[in-house]
Protein backbone atom coordinates (compact mmCIF):
# COMPACT_ATOMS: atom_id res chain seq x y z
CA UNK A 1 0.00 0.00 0.00
CA UNK A 2 2.99 2.62 0.93
CA UNK A 3 4.48 1.81 -2.84
CA UNK A 4 1.00 2.99 -3.97
CA UNK A 5 0.63 5.88 -1.93
CA UNK A 6 3.99 6.77 -2.93
CA UNK A 7 3.59 6.13 -6.81
CA UNK A 8 0.43 8.35 -6.89
CA UNK A 9 1.56 10.98 -5.10
CA UNK A 10 4.63 11.19 -7.25
CA UNK A 11 3.01 10.67 -10.24
CA UNK A 12 0.44 13.66 -9.04
CA UNK A 13 3.39 16.06 -8.11
CA UNK A 14 4.94 14.86 -12.00
CA UNK A 15 1.28 16.34 -13.72
CA UNK A 16 1.32 19.72 -11.32
CA UNK A 17 5.13 20.91 -12.55
CA UNK A 18 5.12 19.52 -15.86
CA UNK A 19 1.80 22.28 -15.99
CA UNK A 20 5.10 25.00 -15.97
CA UNK A 21 5.39 25.13 -19.56
CA UNK A 22 6.63 27.89 -21.02
CA UNK A 23 4.72 31.05 -23.69
CA UNK A 24 7.16 31.23 -26.35
CA UNK A 25 6.77 33.80 -29.03
CA UNK A 26 4.37 32.87 -32.37
CA UNK A 27 1.59 34.75 -33.96
CA UNK A 28 -1.95 33.49 -34.93
CA UNK A 29 -4.34 34.28 -37.74
CA UNK A 30 -8.07 34.98 -37.24
CA UNK A 31 -11.07 34.61 -38.82
CA UNK A 32 -10.89 38.41 -40.77
CA UNK A 33 -7.70 37.13 -41.90
CA UNK A 34 -5.56 39.27 -39.43
CA UNK A 35 -2.41 38.12 -37.88
CA UNK A 36 -1.75 38.89 -34.49
CA UNK A 37 1.89 38.48 -32.91
CA UNK A 38 1.86 36.87 -29.21
CA UNK A 39 3.10 34.57 -26.57
CA UNK A 40 2.03 30.82 -27.04
CA UNK A 41 1.61 28.34 -24.19
CA UNK A 42 4.56 25.81 -26.03
CA UNK A 43 3.65 22.45 -24.90
CA UNK A 44 5.40 20.89 -28.03
CA UNK A 45 2.15 19.06 -29.12
CA UNK A 46 2.29 15.20 -29.72
CA UNK A 47 -1.25 15.14 -30.47
CA UNK A 48 -2.98 17.71 -32.81
CA UNK A 49 -5.00 20.78 -30.52
CA UNK A 50 -8.24 22.13 -31.17
CA UNK A 51 -7.32 24.72 -28.36
CA UNK A 52 -4.70 27.21 -27.57
CA UNK A 53 -3.54 29.76 -24.44
CA UNK A 54 -1.46 32.73 -25.52
CA UNK A 55 -0.64 35.95 -24.13
CA UNK A 56 -0.35 39.19 -26.11
CA UNK A 57 2.14 40.68 -24.11
CA UNK A 58 4.48 38.74 -21.64
CA UNK A 59 2.90 40.23 -18.96
CA UNK A 60 -0.74 40.18 -19.63
CA UNK A 61 -3.40 37.47 -18.79
CA UNK A 62 -3.77 34.39 -20.49
CA UNK A 63 -6.20 34.44 -23.21
CA UNK A 64 -7.94 30.95 -25.11
CA UNK A 65 -8.14 30.52 -28.88
CA UNK A 66 -9.57 27.67 -30.56
CA UNK A 67 -10.48 26.25 -33.88
CA UNK A 68 -13.32 28.04 -34.44
CA UNK A 69 -11.88 31.53 -34.21
CA UNK A 70 -8.23 30.85 -35.08
CA UNK A 71 -7.80 29.92 -38.68
CA UNK A 72 -3.73 29.14 -38.25
CA UNK A 73 -0.83 29.73 -35.67
CA UNK A 74 3.37 29.10 -34.66
CA UNK A 75 5.51 28.96 -32.52
CA UNK A 76 8.68 30.60 -33.79
CA UNK A 77 11.70 27.78 -33.48
CA UNK A 78 8.40 25.24 -33.61
CA UNK A 79 5.20 24.33 -34.91
CA UNK A 80 3.06 25.57 -37.34
CA UNK A 81 -0.88 24.42 -37.72
CA UNK A 82 -3.44 25.13 -39.96
CA UNK A 83 -7.19 24.88 -40.07
CA UNK A 84 -9.06 22.79 -43.01
CA UNK A 85 -12.00 21.07 -43.71
CA UNK A 86 -11.28 17.57 -44.55
CA UNK A 87 -11.90 14.07 -45.62
CA UNK A 88 -11.07 12.22 -42.53
CA UNK A 89 -11.08 8.28 -42.37
CA UNK A 90 -10.95 7.07 -38.50
CA UNK A 91 -11.09 3.28 -38.99
CA UNK A 92 -9.31 1.49 -36.69
CA UNK A 93 -5.78 0.38 -37.14
CA UNK A 94 -5.80 -1.89 -34.15
CA UNK A 95 -6.43 -5.25 -35.54
CA UNK A 96 -9.25 -6.07 -33.28
CA UNK A 97 -11.07 -3.62 -34.96
CA UNK A 98 -10.16 -3.97 -38.37
CA UNK A 99 -13.08 -3.69 -41.03
CA UNK A 100 -13.05 -5.98 -44.02
CA UNK A 101 -13.77 -2.92 -46.74
CA UNK A 102 -11.09 -1.87 -48.30
CA UNK A 103 -12.22 2.28 -49.15
CA UNK A 104 -11.54 4.44 -46.24
CA UNK A 105 -14.74 5.88 -45.18
CA UNK A 106 -14.47 9.28 -44.40
CA UNK A 107 -16.25 12.35 -43.62
CA UNK A 108 -15.94 15.91 -43.22
CA UNK A 109 -14.03 17.64 -40.17
CA UNK A 110 -12.59 20.85 -39.41
CA UNK A 111 -8.94 20.40 -37.34
CA UNK A 112 -6.03 22.20 -37.31
CA UNK A 113 -3.15 20.25 -39.55
CA UNK A 114 0.56 20.21 -38.49
CA UNK A 115 3.02 21.27 -41.56
CA UNK A 116 5.20 18.87 -42.00
CA UNK A 117 6.71 20.27 -44.96
CA UNK A 118 5.90 24.00 -46.89
CA UNK A 119 6.68 24.92 -50.38
CA UNK A 120 5.49 23.34 -53.98
CA UNK A 121 4.60 20.25 -52.45
CA UNK A 122 3.11 20.80 -48.75
CA UNK A 123 2.44 17.85 -46.35
CA UNK A 124 0.76 17.58 -43.61
CA UNK A 125 0.23 15.57 -40.40
CA UNK A 126 -2.74 14.53 -38.13
CA UNK A 127 -2.85 12.75 -34.39
CA UNK A 128 -5.29 11.74 -32.01
CA UNK A 129 -4.70 9.24 -29.60
CA UNK A 130 -3.78 5.73 -31.79
CA UNK A 131 -5.08 7.57 -35.37
CA UNK A 132 -2.38 8.84 -37.80
CA UNK A 133 -3.28 10.67 -40.84
CA UNK A 134 -1.44 12.51 -43.40
CA UNK A 135 -2.74 14.97 -45.89
CA UNK A 136 -0.70 16.88 -48.75
CA UNK A 137 -1.41 19.62 -51.13
CA UNK A 138 0.08 20.57 -54.45
CA UNK A 139 0.22 23.98 -54.80
CA UNK A 140 -2.84 26.15 -55.95
CA UNK A 141 -4.83 22.75 -55.34
CA UNK A 142 -7.20 21.90 -52.87
CA UNK A 143 -5.94 19.55 -49.59
CA UNK A 144 -6.18 15.76 -49.85
CA UNK A 145 -5.96 12.96 -47.74
CA UNK A 146 -3.00 10.59 -48.15
CA UNK A 147 -5.35 7.26 -48.34
CA UNK A 148 -3.52 4.17 -46.59
CA UNK A 149 -5.96 1.55 -44.72
CA UNK A 150 -4.89 -1.67 -43.15
CA UNK A 151 -8.04 -4.03 -43.37
CA UNK A 152 -9.13 -7.90 -43.22
CA UNK A 153 -10.12 -9.77 -46.25
CA UNK A 154 -11.51 -13.00 -45.23
CA UNK A 155 -11.89 -14.40 -42.25
CA UNK A 156 -8.00 -13.42 -41.27
CA UNK A 157 -5.80 -11.97 -43.91
CA UNK A 158 -5.07 -8.30 -43.37
CA UNK A 159 -4.34 -6.58 -46.58
CA UNK A 160 -3.08 -2.91 -47.27
CA UNK A 161 -4.62 -0.23 -49.33
CA UNK A 162 -1.67 1.53 -50.35
CA UNK A 163 -3.29 4.55 -52.74
CA UNK A 164 -1.68 6.76 -51.28
CA UNK A 165 1.86 5.61 -53.47
CA UNK A 166 -0.02 6.01 -56.67
CA UNK A 167 -1.38 9.36 -55.63
CA UNK A 168 1.85 11.09 -55.09
CA UNK A 169 3.50 9.42 -58.15
CA UNK A 170 0.73 10.53 -60.22
CA UNK A 171 1.37 13.74 -58.53
CA UNK A 172 5.43 14.06 -58.61
CA UNK A 173 5.95 12.35 -62.14
CA UNK A 174 7.50 15.28 -63.45
CA UNK A 175 10.06 16.04 -60.44
CA UNK A 176 12.37 13.02 -61.82
CA UNK A 177 11.84 10.70 -58.63
CA UNK A 178 11.97 7.32 -59.74
CA UNK A 179 9.13 4.87 -59.67
CA UNK A 180 10.51 2.07 -57.45
CA UNK A 181 10.63 4.90 -54.80
CA UNK A 182 7.28 5.04 -54.88
CA UNK A 183 6.35 1.45 -54.91
CA UNK A 184 8.50 0.93 -51.84
CA UNK A 185 7.10 3.89 -49.58
CA UNK A 186 5.92 3.60 -46.30
CA UNK A 187 2.73 5.34 -44.54
CA UNK A 188 5.19 7.04 -41.76
CA UNK A 189 6.48 10.36 -41.10
CA UNK A 190 10.09 10.08 -41.23
CA UNK A 191 9.91 8.53 -45.23
CA UNK A 192 6.94 11.15 -46.10
CA UNK A 193 9.51 13.95 -45.33
CA UNK A 194 12.00 12.75 -46.94
CA UNK A 195 10.31 12.13 -50.18
CA UNK A 196 8.44 15.86 -49.89
CA UNK A 197 11.72 17.17 -49.10
CA UNK A 198 13.33 15.55 -52.75
CA UNK A 199 10.11 17.01 -54.08
CA UNK A 200 11.03 20.50 -52.25
CA UNK A 201 14.75 21.05 -52.21
CA UNK A 202 14.14 24.20 -51.45
CA UNK A 203 11.84 23.55 -48.65
CA UNK A 204 10.20 27.22 -46.76
CA UNK A 205 9.26 25.40 -43.35
CA UNK A 206 12.86 26.37 -42.00
CA UNK A 207 12.25 30.29 -43.06
CA UNK A 208 8.27 30.50 -41.59
CA UNK A 209 8.95 28.05 -38.41
CA UNK A 210 12.72 28.06 -38.06
CA UNK A 211 12.65 23.74 -37.18
CA UNK A 212 15.03 23.82 -34.67
CA UNK A 213 18.24 22.33 -34.44
CA UNK A 214 17.57 18.28 -33.78
CA UNK A 215 18.45 17.14 -30.19
CA UNK A 216 20.00 13.74 -29.77
CA UNK A 217 17.33 12.09 -28.52
CA UNK A 218 19.01 8.76 -27.09
CA UNK A 219 21.84 8.95 -24.01
CA UNK A 220 24.13 6.53 -23.10
CA UNK A 221 25.20 6.98 -19.23
CA UNK A 222 27.65 5.59 -16.53
CA UNK A 223 26.59 6.40 -13.17
CA UNK A 224 28.48 5.26 -10.43
CA UNK A 225 27.17 5.27 -6.76
CA UNK A 226 27.32 5.21 -3.02
CA UNK A 227 25.02 3.78 -1.23
CA UNK A 228 23.80 3.99 2.24
CA UNK A 229 21.41 0.20 2.97
CA UNK A 230 19.45 -1.13 6.01
CA UNK A 231 18.01 -4.17 6.51
CA UNK A 232 15.35 -5.24 9.19
CA UNK A 233 14.24 -8.90 9.72
CA UNK A 234 10.95 -9.72 10.95
CA UNK A 235 9.66 -13.13 12.12
CA UNK A 236 6.01 -13.55 13.31
CA UNK A 237 6.75 -16.93 14.50
CA UNK A 238 9.59 -16.43 16.24
CA UNK A 239 10.93 -12.77 17.69
CA UNK A 240 14.40 -14.07 18.28
CA UNK A 241 14.62 -13.56 14.06
CA UNK A 242 13.85 -10.30 15.01
CA UNK A 243 17.30 -8.26 13.66
CA UNK A 244 18.20 -4.90 12.66
CA UNK A 245 21.06 -4.97 10.41
CA UNK A 246 23.44 -2.00 10.72
CA UNK A 247 23.35 0.50 8.06
CA UNK A 248 26.11 0.20 5.98
CA UNK A 249 28.00 2.24 2.50
CA UNK A 250 28.86 0.80 -0.46
CA UNK A 251 29.79 1.28 -3.94
CA UNK A 252 26.97 0.87 -7.10
CA UNK A 253 27.67 1.05 -10.80
CA UNK A 254 24.98 1.30 -13.23
CA UNK A 255 24.73 1.87 -17.40
CA UNK A 256 21.68 3.85 -18.28
CA UNK A 257 20.24 3.64 -21.42
CA UNK A 258 17.76 7.23 -22.19
CA UNK A 259 15.50 7.92 -24.76
CA UNK A 260 14.24 11.78 -24.76
CA UNK A 261 10.70 11.20 -25.82
CA UNK A 262 9.69 13.95 -28.96
CA UNK A 263 6.99 15.78 -27.64
CA UNK A 264 6.35 17.96 -24.24
CA UNK A 265 9.92 20.01 -25.74
CA UNK A 266 11.50 16.90 -24.87
CA UNK A 267 11.04 17.34 -20.98
CA UNK A 268 10.04 13.54 -20.73
CA UNK A 269 12.52 10.45 -21.32
CA UNK A 270 12.34 6.62 -20.13
CA UNK A 271 15.03 4.72 -19.27
CA UNK A 272 16.76 1.52 -18.55
CA UNK A 273 19.35 0.95 -15.92
CA UNK A 274 20.91 -2.08 -15.24
CA UNK A 275 23.15 -1.44 -12.17
CA UNK A 276 25.43 -3.48 -10.05
CA UNK A 277 25.26 -2.90 -5.82
CA UNK A 278 26.96 -4.35 -2.94
CA UNK A 279 25.70 -4.70 0.84
CA UNK A 280 27.29 -6.20 3.45
CA UNK A 281 26.21 -6.11 7.28
CA UNK A 282 26.02 -7.57 10.47
CA UNK A 283 23.32 -7.96 12.88
CA UNK A 284 23.42 -9.47 16.53
CA UNK A 285 22.66 -12.64 15.51
CA UNK A 286 22.74 -12.64 11.85
CA UNK A 287 25.05 -11.49 8.74
CA UNK A 288 24.84 -10.78 4.89
CA UNK A 289 26.37 -10.45 2.16
CA UNK A 290 24.23 -9.55 -0.65
CA UNK A 291 24.81 -8.50 -4.26
CA UNK A 292 22.66 -8.36 -6.76
CA UNK A 293 22.23 -6.79 -10.59
CA UNK A 294 18.88 -4.23 -10.74
CA UNK A 295 16.71 -3.30 -13.77
CA UNK A 296 15.50 0.15 -13.47
CA UNK A 297 12.81 0.46 -15.93
CA UNK A 298 11.78 4.26 -15.38
CA UNK A 299 10.27 7.42 -16.39
CA UNK A 300 12.03 10.99 -15.84
CA UNK A 301 10.76 14.27 -16.50
CA UNK A 302 13.02 17.31 -16.89
CA UNK A 303 12.71 20.96 -15.53
CA UNK A 304 15.34 23.75 -17.72
CA UNK A 305 16.86 26.09 -16.00
CA UNK A 306 18.17 27.39 -18.85
CA UNK A 307 20.30 25.89 -21.78
CA UNK A 308 23.36 24.48 -19.91
CA UNK A 309 21.47 23.32 -16.69
CA UNK A 310 18.35 21.02 -15.67
CA UNK A 311 16.59 19.37 -12.42
CA UNK A 312 14.85 16.07 -13.09
CA UNK A 313 12.78 13.91 -11.44
CA UNK A 314 12.57 9.98 -11.75
CA UNK A 315 9.92 6.92 -11.04
CA UNK A 316 11.21 3.64 -11.78
CA UNK A 317 10.08 -0.24 -10.92
CA UNK A 318 12.95 -2.61 -9.67
CA UNK A 319 13.51 -5.87 -11.31
CA UNK A 320 16.11 -7.58 -8.58
CA UNK A 321 18.34 -10.88 -9.27
CA UNK A 322 20.85 -11.89 -6.38
CA UNK A 323 24.62 -13.01 -7.60
CA UNK A 324 26.22 -15.62 -5.29
CA UNK A 325 24.40 -13.95 -2.05
CA UNK A 326 24.57 -15.60 1.31
CA UNK A 327 22.35 -14.53 4.15
CA UNK A 328 22.88 -15.93 7.39
CA UNK A 329 20.03 -15.65 10.76
CA UNK A 330 20.94 -17.35 14.02
CA UNK A 331 23.80 -19.55 11.93
CA UNK A 332 20.70 -21.01 9.57
CA UNK A 333 21.67 -20.18 6.05
CA UNK A 334 18.78 -18.74 4.24
CA UNK A 335 18.33 -18.02 0.42
CA UNK A 336 17.39 -14.43 -0.94
CA UNK A 337 14.43 -14.46 -3.17
CA UNK A 338 14.05 -10.50 -3.72
CA UNK A 339 10.66 -9.25 -5.08
CA UNK A 340 10.54 -6.03 -7.61
CA UNK A 341 10.55 -2.56 -5.71
CA UNK A 342 9.97 0.89 -6.66
CA UNK A 343 12.94 4.11 -6.95
CA UNK A 344 12.47 7.91 -6.90
CA UNK A 345 14.92 10.44 -7.66
CA UNK A 346 15.44 13.89 -7.64
CA UNK A 347 18.79 15.08 -9.95
CA UNK A 348 20.59 17.69 -11.27
CA UNK A 349 22.29 17.46 -15.08
CA UNK A 350 24.92 20.25 -16.68
CA UNK A 351 25.73 20.40 -20.23
CA UNK A 352 24.05 17.42 -20.57
CA UNK A 353 27.27 15.32 -19.54
CA UNK A 354 27.36 15.68 -16.12
CA UNK A 355 24.59 14.45 -13.38
CA UNK A 356 24.12 13.90 -9.85
CA UNK A 357 21.01 12.66 -8.45
CA UNK A 358 19.75 11.15 -4.99
CA UNK A 359 17.57 8.03 -5.11
CA UNK A 360 15.32 6.34 -2.50
CA UNK A 361 14.51 2.46 -3.16
CA UNK A 362 10.92 1.71 -1.16
CA UNK A 363 10.94 -2.03 0.83
CA UNK A 364 12.23 -4.94 -0.85
CA UNK A 365 11.26 -8.11 0.88
CA UNK A 366 14.29 -10.34 0.42
CA UNK A 367 12.62 -13.49 1.88
CA UNK A 368 9.83 -14.24 -0.33
CA UNK A 369 10.40 -17.78 -0.06
CA UNK A 370 9.37 -18.13 3.35
CA UNK A 371 5.98 -17.58 4.68
CA UNK A 372 6.90 -16.15 7.98
CA UNK A 373 9.78 -14.05 7.76
CA UNK A 374 10.53 -10.78 5.95
CA UNK A 375 13.73 -9.11 5.56
CA UNK A 376 13.09 -5.25 4.54
CA UNK A 377 16.04 -3.92 2.46
CA UNK A 378 15.91 0.20 1.16
CA UNK A 379 18.50 2.13 0.42
CA UNK A 380 19.91 5.84 -0.13
CA UNK A 381 21.94 6.21 -3.02
CA UNK A 382 24.03 9.25 -4.05
CA UNK A 383 25.05 8.95 -7.69
CA UNK A 384 27.36 10.50 -10.23
CA UNK A 385 26.52 10.34 -14.00
CA UNK A 386 28.86 11.00 -16.88
CA UNK A 387 26.62 10.95 -20.54
CA UNK A 388 29.17 9.28 -23.30
CA UNK A 389 26.49 10.47 -25.91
Amino acid sequence: MKRIISSILFIHLFINLSAQINFDKGYFIDENDQRTECYIKNIDWYANPSIISYKLTEESNILRGDINNISEFAVYNGAKYIRFTVDLDRSSDDVNFFSNVRKPNFKKEQIFLKVLIEGEANLFSYIEGNLFRYFYQMKGSVISPLIYKRYLSGLSVIKENNTFRNQLFVSFKESGIKQHTFEKLQYSKSELIKLFQSFNPDSELDRLVGNRQKKKMFHVSIKPGLRISSLSTRNVMNSFDNQDFNKKGGLSIGIELESVLPFNKEKWACFVEPRYQIFRSNAEDGSIDYKSIELSLGLRHYFYLNENSKFFMNAAYVFNKDFKSKFELGYIPLDICAITNLSFALGHKYLDKYSMEVRYGTNRNLTTDYVHLKANYTSLEFVFGYTIF
